[in-house]
């Protein structure tokens, strides 16, 4: 388990800008995880919850940023808060609220889509 000082060398080591912005509307077919936080801060600093979203370091670096939205097909709208371990490449891990709905959803391959960033997720990036 992490203690919280580890969780908060990740946000340091990770948090900064992206490489690019990336464009609204550009989709990919990822693998999509589920997963239960371990650690009390996402990479963004923020409290994990349901809604929210790792995504692999190839796609940070593309710039899907901390604070923009996606849309996964057949699930929704999700933020993306937080990074995955720097092993997973085109992928993304959903927060679940427990071990057994996690457990239940599995790994499952979706198209997702990067949507427009709105007025929050500037504030977000601390722009």
């Amino acid at each position: 388990m992490r203690t919280l000082a580890s969780c908060l060398l990740i946000l340091l080591m990770y948090a900064g800008p992206s490489a690019r912005c990336a464009q609204a509307g550009e989709t990919a077919e990822l693998t999509i995880y589920a997963y239960v936080p371990h650690c009390p801060l996402t990479a963004s600093g923020r409290t994990p919850k349901p809604g929210m979203i790792a995504v692999s370091r190839d796609l940070h670096a593309k710039g899907w940023e901390f604070g923009r939205r996606v849309e996964i097909q057949g699930l929704g709208r999700f933020v993306i808060t937080d990074l995955m371990h720097e092993r997973h490449g085109k992928s993304i891990d959903i927060v679940f609220p427990n071990k057994a709905k996690a457990v239940r959803f599995g790994r499952q391959m979706r198209r997702v889509e990067l949507l427009p960033p709105a007025k929050e997720a500037l504030a977000f990036n601390g722009r």
